[in-house]
């Protein structure tokens, strides 16, 4: 992903693709046997809060969660203290399996606006978000692309990294037209330096954490 703002420039590169995973932050909280959702934080002895506790929809309980799910999916459905990994090829369920969490952790009392399901595409992403509101319908639950969130986010917090909020993002012709210009106003001879091979020299020193300054300093030092 490159971006641009009021004349000054960033690139920034997605990270390599893994499985579709989900994290959540929240308090877990039964009361009475009642699958709860926590709207509302007040005073509660041990939790440092209180919860207004509503039903969860009829169309979502527990046992049907587990439906059509192996073992291992079940455990990983289940899953609530600690980070987990799910390793899965293609074709696995594993949108079933990351669906059914987020529906599992609400029913446990995890506020639905504390979890982020996040993925690679919008085609994913849009069927993701489809599943959850079958389970949980009208919640709040953020389904979002990996992309389309950390664009959000950087929005939001542009000024932090030297952008504003109103940066555009560049797609690849764009990104390949500034490079070329760049490299014209440097006298640098695209016919021996490929723009191609320069952004992709670009994205991996990205990768890596290389800044540009730091860059300049090692070609100065070699």
């Amino acid at each position: 992903m490159w971006t641009r703002s009021a004349g000054a420039e960033s690139r920034t590169d997605p990270g390599t693709h893994t499985s579709t995973f989900c994290f959540t932050l929240g308090i877990f909280l039964l009361t009475e046997n009642l699958p709860i959702v926590a709207t509302h934080v007040g005073d509660v002895p041990g939790f440092g809060g209180r919860y207004n506790a509503v039903p969860l929809s009829s169309e979502c309980p527990h046992v049907s969660l587990m439906d059509g799910l192996t073992l291992s999916q079940q455990s990983a459905v289940e899953h609530i203290d600690g980070p987990l990994l799910v390793l899965a090829g293609p074709g696995s369920g594993k949108t079933r399996v990351v669906t059914r969490r987020v529906a599992h952790l609400v029913e446990r009392g995890v506020p639905p606006w504390q979890i982020l399901a996040i993925t690679f595409t919008n085609k994913a992403s849009q069927e993701m978000a489809e599943r959850v509101q079958h389970l949980l319908p009208g919640s709040r639950v953020r389904v979002s692309t990996f992309h389309k969130f950390c664009a959000s986010l950087l929005r939001q917090y542009a000024e932090i990294v030297g952008l504003q909020a109103n940066y555009s993002i560049l797609d690849t012709g764009d990104q390949r037209s500034l490079l070329k210009e760049a490299m014209h106003d440097l006298d640098i001879d695209t016919s021996h330096f490929a723009p191609d091979k320069v952004a992709w020299r670009i994205s991996t020193l990205k990768n890596d954490l290389v800044t540009a300054e730091v860059y300049s300093d090692q070609m100065r030092d070699t």
